[in-house]
């Protein structure tokens, strides 16, 4: 199964790295998935792309520098406020209402409405995460 999903993966990453995600690009390229219409999307990052996670194709989560978080809901990419500065390096989770996010010193959970701090250690840099749900 996961041998299946690894050419998606692949091409969603490459699909979100490559389309728009500079911020002194106007326009975004299209960048086609095998055996389907081709995706135009922006990413609506000013900084840079820390992690990319998703649930699904309407449930998707990029984070960034300076604490940036935006959600793609299959049609359009939605910041959301994560209640920090801090760097984030790290998303992982087990479905739209539970995600975390890490990174310079910051542990953040999105519990389906808002993102909230789990934890806070300045001299802490996580670089990675792994959630597990029942």
């Amino acid at each position: 199964m996961l041998l299946r999903r690894a050419p998606r993966l692949i091409v969603l990453l490459a699909t979100l790295t490559t389309a728009g995600c500079s911020p002194d690009e106007g326009a975004s390229r299209e960048v086609p998935f095998p055996g389907s219409k081709p995706a135009l999307t922006k990413l609506p990052l000013t900084e840079g792309i820390g992690a990319i996670w998703g649930a699904g194709a309407s449930d998707i989560w990029a984070v960034g520098e300076a604490g940036s978080a935006v959600h793609f809901d299959g049609s359009r990419w939605v910041e959301h406020d994560t209640g920090t500065k801090q760097a984030l390096h790290a998303l992982h989770g087990t479905g739209p209402d539970d995600v975390w996010a890490a990174g310079e010193g910051i542990l953040l959970h999105w519990d389906g409405q808002a993102w909230s701090s789990r934890w806070e250690d300045s001299s802490e840099t996580f670089l990675g995460i792994w959630a597990s749900g029942p």
